[in-house]
């Protein structure tokens, strides 16, 4: 009963469980028409069960109203017995299965009126799109005891397209920009007709405008005229651009008459870098400094960032004719400073210069600062590979060191655990320790908002918005087998060339390997592997790499709810230094898909795929280079980094590494409810290596059988989203594992499931 989603329905009450759309002529996507619809089934999570319909019936109503009458009469009591103290509210009362019940959805019950309107919904959208003849009618199916979905059969019929659009004014200046840009217009004749495209047109036009200093014109003074009588299935589409006053009532006119719109240019541009809107008469300033043209004023002399800084991020200038899209790059490029809180850009029309006829505005520059030095501490509880530990971070942040917007970051970071030595052997003399394996050490960077050599000798746009970022850091890490130290250092750049695409380059970075001590234990289990590859990375050495870069397509920031798609290409080539000079090369891509189903439902897809190639006499790629697979954010059914290379079989429990990557990743995504999420996933892929001689049994790539060598994984898992952050816990099961005997790779075929099998993962942000 408790699983029956229509329990609480009346006799003459269904609930409704499907919207299904049916054409009798013709095809149309059916997502948006689904969409207008009101009357909807209850939500699925992850497209399986309505989750929020079983909540919502798992309260028992006379209870809960029982339970509400007993809390409201004991605080009417508490009330009388203490009328000295502030009295308790009788009136907003909720106990714990209202809030579940709030939580849950009501049962959509069908509603034929409702029914009625979505066939009118229906129409109205279809021809808004065009279909000036299309015709809906609905139709109620019963699927079950109290269950019913409602069909509409939609006769499409023949769509009207757009013969001619003509554009036309009596402001012949606006006329002439509009004609100007031609080349960008949406409608096209032999389109169909579609009123958001008229719409989007409108919006397309006022933005042009405003680009070539029109600052007052808005999409309203924009018309349509329609003129379908036309045996064709042809529409006419006239574009008519008011003027000012023009086609205003006689009685809202008050004398004014219609005129021309204005061109408006800039005038005196005016920056404050201590602006506080919550205290306006802390604000008013009382410093003025005049500089490149530009006024700025401030409430004391004292001068927090330097000018260049900051009109580095200014994209217009007196004399320029007002362009919005400067304006909104301005926006951009301030906020990415990240040393203000608040910034705002308005304008001023001045009063208009009869001498020479110009049309101007003052602007407004006005900017918060933030806080520019804070200390952090980050505590974390860890859980890698089912040890439990302790982490953290202290780090100290200067967000303007040189007054130039710099960020320089200190971080103090360590961490502890308990492990078990990979030999199994007893370590630390056989003491008992809380923990046996630390790692801590200090890290720096300092980032600059501007290009240093050799990207500062090209001539760039500042449009790039250019950074280069110093790091440099230590590590020491103690663990049972072995004891080693990682100093590196490196300077790089990253710029951005459209809103879609980002660079990164990095010229220099070096990274040395001191080894401290082995375990004899350790070392004996080494040298029984017999892997070339494994044993170069307990050695001292030391890796420079020259070129490392990445290039980054993301459209996320350009289709906000729809599917995007998310590519990254990522090149390495370095040399290694042990007794004598070799180096390597390295090209990977992650390619991600992510397709929205509706605001509570996503897929991702997601595709990796790298290889490294040792040069110089090398046999392997150096550890700290080299591909694994595995992991929270990797194939999750496996611990880090112990999956393959192949199908090898790792005894020892050593971290494995490969030349060869290939993985791909399907996961479906649902909102439960308020910040938490499910996830349904399968990892499928494995690492490989290329050289026969560094590595061990079954370990290199073949084209004949590598498909027999992909691992996969499957499993759920839970995420708080709270905006600013995420929480993840996945746990995931192996389904095929190529590291057992070829009957036995499929593992529930031989064994059934068990609670051990699960690997957990905790995360933090999402995996892909």
């Amino acid at each position: 009963m408790a699983c029956n989603p229509t329990r609480r329905l009346q006799d003459n009450q269904f609930l409704l469980v499907k919207n299904e759309i049916k054409f009798t002529d013709g095809t149309y996507n059916k997502e948006p028409l689904l969409s207008i619809l009101k009357q909807k089934p209850n939500r699925k999570i992850l497209g399986l069960f309505r989750f929020h319909l079983w909540l919502y019936n798992t309260v028992n109503k006379e209870k809960m109203e029982k339970k509400k009458e007993e809390k409201i009469k004991k605080r009417e009591a508490w009330n009388l017995a203490h009328p000295d103290k502030t009295p308790k509210d009788t009136t907003n009362v909720t106990t714990g299965r209202e809030k579940i019940q709030n939580i849950g959805e009501e049962p959509v019950v069908l509603d034929t009126a409702l029914t009625h309107t979505g066939s009118k919904q229906l129409r109205i959208f279809l021809f808004k799109k065009g279909y000036f003849n299309a015709t809906v009618k609905d139709s109620i199916q019963k699927v079950g005891k109290k269950k019913a979905e409602v069909i509409y059969s939609i006769s499409l019929g023949e769509p009207y397209k757009i013969r001619n659009v003509a554009d036309s004014s009596l402001d012949p200046v606006v006329l002439y920009y509009v004609n100007s840009s031609q080349a960008k217009t949406l409608l096209h004749a032999g389109d169909n007709y579609d009123a958001d495209i008229l719409d989007k047109e409108r919006s397309r036009i006022t933005t042009e405008l405003r680009n070539n200093g029109f600052y007052f014109f808005n999409k309203n003074y924009i018309t349509y005229s329609n003129d379908s009588n036309l045996n064709s299935h042809q529409v006419d589409i006239g574009l008519y651009i008011n003027r000012v006053n023009e086609n205003v009532s006689e009685q809202t006119l008050n004398g004014k008459e219609a005129r021309n719109h204005y061109q408006y240019d800039l005038n005196n541009i005016y920056i404050q870098t201590d602006y506080n809107p919550q205290k306006l008469d802390e604000s008013i300033a009382t410093d003025t400094i005049y500089y490149k043209d530009y006024i700025f004023l401030a409430t004391t002399p004292y001068e927090r960032y330097k000018k260049d800084v900051i009109l580095g991020t200014i994209f217009f200038k007196k004399g320029d004719r007002f362009n919005l899209g400067d304006i909104d790059y301005s926006y951009a490029r301030i906020s990415d400073l990240n040393i203000f809180k608040f910034n705002n850009i308005k304008f001023e029309e001045v009063s208009n210069d009869s001498s020479n006829g110009k049309h101007l505005l003052n602007a407004f520059v006005q900017l918060s600062p933030v806080a520019m030095q804070d200390v952090s501490l980050e505590p974390e509880a860890t859980r890698n590979g089912g040890y439990a530990g302790i982490a953290g971070n202290l780090a100290y942040h200067n967000k303007n060191l040189f007054r130039g917007a710099e960020l320089l970051e200190i971080k103090f970071k360590g961490a502890a655990e308990n492990q078990q030595s990979i030999t199994g052997s007893i370590v630390n003399n056989g003491s008992s320790q809380l923990f046996n394996t630390f790692e801590f050490g200090p890290e720096a960077s300092l980032s600059f908002k501007r290009f240093f050599f050799p990207l500062s000798l090209f001539k760039t746009s500042r449009y790039f918005n250019p950074k280069t970022t110093f790091i440099a850091s230590y590590s020491f890490q103690d663990r049972p087998d072995y004891s080693r130290s990682v100093l590196t250092g490196s300077y790089g750049f990253t710029w951005k060339t459209t809103q879609t695409q980002r660079f990164t380059l990095v010229p220099v970075e070096i990274n040395s390997v001191r080894i401290g001590f082995i375990s004899s234990a350790f070392q004996d289990n080494l040298n029984v592997l017999q892997n070339p590859s494994l044993d170069n990375s307990f050695k001292t050495h030391l890796i420079t790499s020259f070129g490392r870069g990445s290039w980054e397509y993301s459209e996320q920031q350009t289709k906000h709810g729809i599917d995007f798609n998310y590519l990254k290409v990522d090149w390495d080539m370095a040399f290694k230094t042990f007794t004598n000079s070799d180096g390597f090369a390295r090209l990977d891509f992650d390619y991600r898909h992510y397709l929205t189903f509706n605001s509570h439902n996503n897929l991702v897809f997601r595709a990796y795929a790298g290889a490294g190639q040792p040069f110089n006499g090398d046999i392997s790629m150096p550890f700290e280079k080299s591909f694994y697979a595995g992991g929270s954010n990797d194939i999750r059914a496996w611990r880090f980094s112990t999956l393959g290379p192949g199908s090898f079989k790792n005894p020892s429990g050593v971290e494995q590494t490969g030349d060869l990557k290939l993985e791909g990743n399907i996961e479906l995504r649902s909102e439960l409810f308020r910040f938490i999420e499910g996830a349904v996933f399968a990892d499928f892929g494995n690492i490989w290596t290329t050289n026969a001689a560094s590595s061990g049994p079954n370990a290199v790539f073949h084209f004949s059988d590598f498909t027999q060598q992909v691992a996969l994984g499957t499993g759920v898992g839970i995420r708080l989203n709270f905006n600013f952050f995420i929480f993840r816990l996945d746990g995931a099961v192996p389904l095929y594992n190529p590291s057992l005997d070829q009957p036995d790779r499929w593992v529930y075929s031989q064994q059934k499931p068990s609670s051990k099998d699960i690997i957990f993962n905790f995360g933090i942000g999402y995996p892909f």
